[in-house]
């Protein structure tokens, strides 16, 4: 239903302020942290500055500030609790997890086409006592609501194959992250220059998944687990895995300190995960059930399923976590070509395979 100002409920002196307190002793500003630049959303916070400015004789100050030069749109409402800025524009699905109840207004077709009756059913939301109690745990309070027109145009062209992506527009992430990455990496595979394709940052991968849908974008870089409640129209063109091969996802990192100091620790670690992992892929539904209630997916959610066998099948976690040396190579070459990195470095100085061993005989691999 579009993004939303929020502010710290410390600071909900704000309306005694404008409408019966006594004067300021000095001037207050307010920063407000807003991602991206102005634009339809930012109006109404706009307006907000020009009318504190005026109703408190210049006394308080709402100050935007645009592009994440105060918090990434991500951690707006870290930084909100932790007091590093006054108020920020949110946006619920940002924040998967944080905020699950609030997410309702997210939902397919929910959205009134009438602007004003958006602002009113976001308000009311607000106001609702499980989502102020949801607000609460983060001393948050929603101070207006970001109603914003919707799309109306549905259709989509169709695309079979990655020859179709010349002229369409791509559903990507930010540079260099594995979304864009891969779809750099598609296009050179296909020799597709990528001045024939339209590239749109539109954000996590539930956004992107609802641009493809909605026919905002006609094809995205999403996660594989929502081709499992995808619309029938909506197709597989390559799977990540065929095009980054190599590209290692996460890696467990610690500093030279740690291992110094507390090298038996860290063989106990990776022993553990090497247990932990190895008990995951080979009980199904214990892993299942155990991902269901960390995400808080309803029990016919089917990506939690789908998530685990397409990992399974194709060997996408192994427990013996390996320390392959030949894909950190690559992914160093990948980071250098992206711009990540500005040259390569020793990976030998960054890397100790002994803590890995000493763990595998432990865990007995």
């Amino acid at each position: 239903m579009g993004p939303w100002l929020i502010a710290s409920v410390i600071a909900g002196f704000l309306s005694a302020i404008v409408t019966s307190g006594p004067a300021l002793a000095q001037q207050v500003t307010w920063k407000v942290a807003i991602f991206g630049p102005p634009r339809a959303v930012t109006v109404p916070i706009e307006f907000l500055a020009k009318e504190m400015a005026a109703k408190t004789g210049g006394q308080l100050k709402i100050e935007p500030v645009y592009g994440e030069a105060l918090s990434k749109a991500t951690e707006m409402i870290d930084g909100l609790k932790a007091g590093a800025f006054e108020a920020g524009l949110l946006c619920a699905s940002y924040y998967p997890g944080k905020l699950p109840l609030y997410t309702v207004l997210d939902l397919a077709m929910l959205t009134p086409d009438d602007v004003m009756v958006q602002a009113r059913v976001q308000m009311a939301v607000a106001e609702h006592p499980a989502i102020v109690a949801e607000f609460k745990r983060w001393n948050l309070r929603m101070l207006l609501p970001g109603p914003l027109p919707q799309y109306q145009m549905m259709g989509k062209r169709r695309i079979t194959k990655v020859e179709d992506l010349k002229g369409k527009m791509i559903a990507v992430a930010a540079p260099g992250s594995l979304p864009n990455l891969l779809i750099n990496a598609l296009l050179e595979k296909y020799k597709i220059p990528a001045s024939e394709v339209r590239f749109a940052n539109l954000g996590g991968d539930l956004d992107r998944y609802k641009a493809v849908v909605a026919g905002v974008a006609d094809a995205g870089v999403v996660a594989a687990e929502f081709m499992s409640v995808a619309p029938k129209d909506i197709t597989m063109l390559v799977a990540g895995r065929d095009i980054l091969p190599n590209y290692l996802r996460v890696c467990l990192t610690t500093t030279g300190k740690v291992l110094t100091d507390r090298r038996a620790d860290a063989v106990g670690f990776i022993a553990a995960e090497m247990n932990a992992l190895r008990f995951a892929v080979s009980h199904r539904d214990d892993t299942i059930a155990l991902t269901r209630e960390l995400i808080q997916a309803k029990p016919d959610d089917p990506r939690p399923a789908y998530a685990f066998d397409i990992t399974v099948k194709h060997g996408m976690v192994d427990p013996t976590v390996p320390l392959p040396m030949y894909k950190l190579n690559w992914m160093q070459d990948a980071l250098v070509k992206a711009g990540n990195l500005k040259t390569p470095i020793d990976l030998a100085k960054i890397t100790d395979a002994s803590i890995r061993a000493e763990a595998e005989k432990r865990a007995g691999n």
